[in-house]
């Protein structure tokens, strides 16, 4: 049995394994291509099959796209690593730390040690935080009326740190921050600039924060596991 021939058993036998509802794989080393396959569905409850052109939610592996959009800027000397952010986004000179709340529940906050960095932002550092990871951002966006990150509005950055700049690691909207970097940078919107430095010389055609009617109808369904084990769908974002 060949390697393609090993390769798709093993997808099979993880879809029918019921880990997932269907999986596309690819192998390459530096000379291209060595396999590429697919196995069960877009989805559970679908009919459709995974193919080699299905398109999936990127999710947070998007903060690797705008990573490197940022370090390419980094690279031709148009953005400093250890500048002060503020630099070129005035408003996160007044980004305070917020050290949990008072007895009649309004906010503790404080300014912030030392100014923003880039490099903190890309290496989340910055003291930002996620309102569904941490409890305490979550209670002061709840407090304060501001929208939820999934609904891509600007005001759900207008949120204190967690902890003073470089002070711990903390998932959270750092790399949104470094995408109004880049804008601010490029001119250009961050879909623009991704698309004219990355996607096109890459050849990711597919790859967009905005779809087509026909990349919908290509996209896989996006997935939970819940307590039991099971594959459940989420709604759609």
């Amino acid at each position: 049995m060949g390697m393609s021939e090993r390769i798709d058993r093993v997808l099979d036998d993880l879809v029918k394994s019921g880990a997932a509802p269907g999986v596309a794989a690819i192998v390459l080393n530096d000379k291209g291509p060595l396999y590429r396959g697919a196995a069960g569905t877009k989805g559970v409850g679908r009919s459709e099959p995974m193919t080699l052109d299905t398109i999936f939610w990127y999710a947070s592996m998007t903060k690797a796209l705008v990573s490197t959009g940022a370090m390419q800027l980094i690279e031709q000397g148009r953005l400093k690593l250890d500048e002060p952010a503020s630099n070129i986004l005035p408003e996160l000179a007044s980004v305070q730390v917020l050290d949990g709340f008072e007895a009649d529940g309004s906010p503790k906050l404080r300014p912030a040690k030392r100014p923003i960095t880039p490099r903190q932002l890309l290496t989340h550092t910055a003291g930002y935080g996620y309102n569904w990871a941490n409890g305490v951002i979550l209670r002061y966006l709840e407090k304060n009326d501001l929208p939820d990150l999934i609904h891509c509005k600007r005001r759900s950055l207008d949120q204190p740190l967690l902890a003073d700049p470089g002070d711990r690691w903390e998932y959270g909207i750092s790399i949104d921050w470094i995408g109004q970097l880049i804008e601010a940078v490029s001119g250009q919107s961050l879909r623009d600039y991704l698309r004219k430095s990355l996607f096109d010389p890459l050849g990711m055609d597919d790859t967009d924060f905005i779809q087509t009617a026909e990349q919908k109808a290509r996209r896989a369904t996006v997935h939970q596991k819940e307590p039991d084990g099971t594959i459940a769908p989420i709604p759609d974002h």
